[in-house]
């Protein structure tokens, strides 16, 4: 998988500091501890603030990205399920018009291409630039993502 922020040893165990979040993210008004967690992938958080009384899932950044954009964007595969399963609006688009797929299939991270798809992910949405999911796949096992899903 490759993932669009470099890895450290402090993004696999989740420990980035406020201000390295902050950095990821533009340290933008609107983004929420839900965002940083879903970036972190600090599931028991997220699953604190998606309790009673919930934070709004599809709460959106200065970039009208939601927590399901950031954990696709740093590759978090438990954290983008986690939301999911808390409704999260799987083909909102961000100020770029792209959708959480978009961002799967530029990282070519297949394994969360293949849940958005199974979630039902609108496949030929276009951004800003015209360009559906499909027209950024790089590697075969991608492709076989996208044709096998239809």
């Amino acid at each position: 998988m490759v993932n669009l922020f470099a890895k450290s040893d402090k993004e696999s165990t989740g420990k980035l500091s406020e201000a390295e979040i902050n950095t990821m993210i533009g340290n933008t008004l609107g983004a929420d501890k839900l965002h940083k967690a879903a970036i972190c992938g600090r599931i028991s958080e997220m699953k604190r603030l998606l309790g009673f009384p919930p934070v709004p899932v599809n709460g959106l950044d200065e970039h009208q990205r939601t927590p399901l954009h950031w954990a696709v964007l740093a590759g978090q595969y438990e954290a983008a399920k986690l939301l999911l399963k808390h409704s999260a609006a799987i083909d909102l688009q961000d100020d770029e018009r792209k959708t959480a797929l978009h961002y799967a299939v530029i990282a070519d991270d297949t394994k969360m291409a293949k849940m958005l798809i199974k979630k039902k992910a609108v496949i030929n949405l276009p951004d800003k630039k015209g360009l559906c999911p499909f027209d950024y796949i790089k590697s075969e096992k991608m492709n076989d993502i996208f044709f096998k899903s239809e």
